[in-house]
């Protein structure tokens, strides 16, 4: 494991992402995104608060002098794009960006060539949607956080699933040929959910670890963040795996690397995670 100290706590490095063969991370409470060679991205007037990140895109918040709104962001571009709410969760495929909106329950797509237009697919109220991640079956699939559940998208057809443990409170999602991976910050499970809707609940070995983000490599191994532990976990195999990272790091997001993952800790640094 390789550490690399790339802000201060104060400015609290959030999500991660790979453009372009570059590592950039955002810091959520320095309205700015910095890249492992030092480059540095401050967000325009009236932007604030990047978060999560796919490929080049992150969520964010923009004031237009009516009080913040949802906005998303594109690294090398030079605005935000306003799309209303409250941005959490990004994924960008197949030449579209997803979104999810915590304060309308709903996710939004627009197009990368054309960002300036937004549909929208409405979710159960008061669900909380949070992390969005989109399959190489199209399928998109969101971790309803409130609702202890997740909801599968495929067009404008929603399917939520329940999860089957109490104030689950679901982040992170990834999403699979054939279903999703799902961490349950509240209760500390990885879940596999199929396309079917069958929920697979697995426990980890530590149910206080908080798990938030989690990613699936090219090997088929799930890897995904302890922030109340510390830790990056690995699920292979049927077996769990787990490497330190120094105490208090607060582990957020995670990108997957050709040897391994990056993993974004808000106490400042990268964390490259090889294995």
């Amino acid at each position: 494991m390789t550490l690399r100290e790339i802000a201060t706590a104060a400015e609290a490095p959030y999500g991660v992402s790979i453009v372009d063969g570059e590592v950039w991370t955002t810091l959520v409470r320095a309205s700015a995104l910095v890249s492992l060679t030092g480059a540095r991205i401050e967000l325009p007037p009236g932007g604030s608060a990047p978060m999560v990140m796919s490929g080049p895109w992150f969520g964010a918040s923009l004031d237009t002098g009516h009080g913040p709104r949802g906005a998303l962001g594109r690294v090398g571009a030079e605005a935000l794009v306003d799309v209303g709410g409250s941005v959490y969760g990004v994924a960008a495929a197949g030449g579209s960006v997803w979104f999810s909106d915590m304060a309308t329950d709903r996710l939004g797509v627009l197009r990368e060539d054309d960002p300036s237009r937004a549909r929208y697919v409405d979710l159960p109220p008061g669900g909380f949607p949070a992390a969005v991640s989109v399959g190489p079956d199209g399928v998109v699939w969101c971790a309803l956080n409130r609702a202890g559940a997740v909801a599968k998208v495929v067009g404008s057809s929603v399917t939520v699933v329940p999860l089957p443990m109490a104030q689950a409170g679901p982040v992170g999602v990834c999403a699979v040929q054939g279903g999703a991976w799902v961490v349950v910050i509240d209760t500390g499970h990885l879940v596999f959910v199929t396309a079917t809707g069958l929920v697979r609940p697995i426990p980890l070995p530590d149910q206080a670890a908080k798990p938030h983000a989690v990613v699936v490599d090219g090997l088929d191994r799930v890897w995904f963040t302890e922030w109340g532990a510390s830790r990056v976990g690995v699920y292979a195999d049927g077996a769990f795996t787990h490497v330190d990272l120094p105490p208090g790091a607060e582990p957020h997001g995670l990108a997957v690397a050709e040897d391994g993952v990056w993993v974004a800790c808000e106490s400042g640094f990268l964390a490259h995670v090889t294995g």
